[in-house]
């Protein structure tokens, strides 16, 4: 199946190279799963450029530096002009080598997100969390709550989910050569908020969708500990119920900071969301049992008549 398509700039080139480039790159295009698109700087995957560095408006664009001089040694991210088409290849497959480790990175990390949700919803039984240096922590799902194991017990929580987010960690039953426990135990929130917010690398949450109505449960505490815009979100949540779409044309906040505090705020339970289907108008309130049975008053009638028909309440 075709995937999105690459799309590359060209920076500091004069028409020569421009075409040289192009015609090298349109061949190289043919041996790759994925087109490839010559485009404006603002959405390229990878920009080609001679002169100062050009800025990138995209966090994941790769610049690849363009050297003149024949004798120089190729290094890391350059590429030598006139070009060799092996050179030019090499970077498209590099690019393409970091985007589906990307993807793998990303289902792990969704993958263990949405383990320890489980737990905590489930109430399931005591687990170690246990990152790549040996690092860890103790959670008590059915409390809600956790402590740290070894010597780390004054780590900042947002410190224990860095350099990586949530790659390299192992999730594990306690029984299982969990680390012993050392520190007190505190409320698992922490945990939780830290880990929405390393989980917006990969975006929402696996079972959150931009389009899901999102509902503001509880106050949340955390908000102060990033993102920045928390607060705002939460209150204009708290006005009205919203999507993420609509969270973001709102707030004029950065998409990545709204899907940050969305998941945080959904693995600690601050938020509830639903789908748009499940957002129904309440239905209106059942008609009483005495209305119903009550007979239809008569007209008002003028005189004794009227007043013994009223009195009766007899039918019209």
């Amino acid at each position: 199946m075709v995937g999105e398509a690459i799309t590359y700039s060209l920076r500091g080139v004069d028409e020569k190279e421009e075409f040289l480039l192009n015609s090298m790159i349109e061949r190289i295009a043919r041996r790759l799963d994925r087109p490839v698109m010559c485009g404006p700087i603002e959405s390229a995957h990878i920009i080609f450029f001679d002169g100062p560095t050009p800025e990138r408006h995209k966090p994941s664009s790769r610049l690849v530096r363009l050297i003149r001089n024949g004798d120089a040694q190729r290094a890391l991210g350059t590429v030598r002009i006139p070009p060799h088409v092996t050179e030019l290849q090499s970077v498209f497959s590099d690019f393409l080598g970091e985007k589906s480790h990307a993807q793998t990175d990303c289902s792990l990390v969704k993958r263990l997100a949405g383990s320890i949700y489980d737990l905590c919803k489930l109430r399931g039984d005591p687990h170690a969390l246990v990152d790549g240096a040996g690092r860890g922590l103790i959670l008590y799902p059915g409390e809600r709550q956790f402590s740290w194991s070894g010597q780390e017990e004054d780590m900042p929580i947002a410190d224990f989910f860095r350099p990586r987010g949530l790659l390299d960690f192992n999730l594990r039953p306690l029984a299982d050569g969990a680390p012993s426990e050392i520190g007190a135990r505190r409320g698992i929130e922490p945990v939780l908020w830290h880990m929405g917010l390393a989980h917006a690398q990969c975006g929402l949450l696996s079972w959150v969708s931009a389009d899901n109505i999102l509902k503001l449960r509880v106050w949340p505490y955390l908000a102060t500990q990033g993102p920045r815009a928390s607060t705002r979100l939460a209150t204009l949540l708290r006005a009205q119920p919203r999507s993420v779409t609509a969270l973001v044309a709102t707030a004029d906040v950065p998409e990545q900071d709204v899907i940050a505090f969305v998941n945080a705020a959904l693995l600690c339970g601050f938020l509830a969301g639903e789908t748009r289907s499940d957002a129904r108008v309440a239905p209106s309130p059942p008609i009483a049992q005495e209305d119903m049975a009550m007979p239809v008053r008569a007209a008002a009638f003028s005189g004794v008549f009227g007043a013994i028909r009223n009195a009766l309440r007899m039918r019209t």
